[in-house]
């Protein structure tokens, strides 16, 4: 599959899940609702780890504060910023909304546009990944 098909059909994805998010996963659409008791710390850290490299690996671009970046660099600055955050981060859910879905500065959220797509919010594409991640065997 292509690069600009693949970003059109995850897209696509992203579009069908974003319109009902609570019906996809409850815990992604509201973290907050995720019981840290009930929480496998070696899970989570396997998914953030993934959602890291993911973001390393990407093609597309990341933008910061109107600023643009490549996947490795916004990844590096991401990571940078669970570091930060590690101790207020149980969850991959909390780890999009605390550390790489939004500046901590400004506030603003982060968008990623990939190849022959429209820009869309880092965190649905984090909790898009997320949810393909959570699916494989």
């Amino acid at each position: 599959m292509s690069l600009q098909l693949w970003c059109k059909a995850f897209l696509l994805l992203a579009m069908i899940l974003a319109s009902s998010p609570a019906q996809a996963d409850p815990a992604l659409a509201d973290p907050a609702q995720v019981n840290p008791a009930q929480v496998d710390p070696v899970a989570a850290a396997a998914e953030i780890d993934h959602l890291i490299a993911f973001i390393g690996r990407s093609a597309c671009i990341f933008n910061r504060n109107g600023d643009d970046y490549d996947g490795a660099a916004a990844a590096q600055h991401i990571a940078e910023k669970y570091a930060y955050y590690r101790a207020d981060i149980t969850t991959a859910a909390e780890f999009i909304d605390l550390a790489a879905s939004r500046s901590a500065l400004t506030g603003r959220p982060y968008q990623v546009r990939c190849r022959g797509a429209d820009a869309m919010p880092a965190r649905n594409w984090l909790l898009l990944e997320l949810e393909a991640y959570r699916r494989k065997p």
